[in-house]
């Protein structure tokens, strides 16, 4: 809590937390009724974690499979549909809401390159299906 709020009283940061987690569980389970353990939030003590389960994925590993499919398919129009769907995941930098954050700047320099990456191979695939010369 010190991290999400470093100069807020101990008391009032709690409160904050059980509120966040509250919204937490209402937006990745909607549906779910008072008093009914989470899926996905675990408790074990003072701790707190997400568990997506063994089916689970997220949206930056879905991002990176399809960047690694582009990469690894020989056919360019199956690649370009990698590549498409991988650039479609993409909303901008990663973990954008904190620019200063020191600890994810080389992930997101990484996903940047790779999205920008895939667009180019997207309008290269383009340029070459109209006869287009790549320079």
């Amino acid at each position: 809590m010190e991290l999400l709020w470093p100069d807020e009283d101990p008391q009032k940061s709690g409160q904050r937390f059980h509120v966040a987690m509250a919204a937490l569980r209402k937006i990745l389970e909607p549906d779910i009724p008072k008093g009914i353990r989470s899926t996905y939030i675990r408790r074990s003590g003072q701790s707190y974690r997400i568990d997506i389960g063994e089916k689970g994925q997220t949206d930056i590993e879905i991002f990176t499979q399809a960047i690694d499919q582009g990469q690894k398919t020989r056919d360019r129009e199956l690649a370009t549909g990698h590549y498409e769907r991988a650039a479609a995941l993409y909303r901008g930098d990663f973990l954008e809401e904190d620019p200063f954050e020191p600890w994810c700047e080389n992930e997101r320099e990484r996903y940047k390159q790779a999205y920008l990456t895939a667009l180019k191979k997207i309008i290269e695939y383009h340029e070459f299906q109209k006869g287009y010369i790549i320079s």
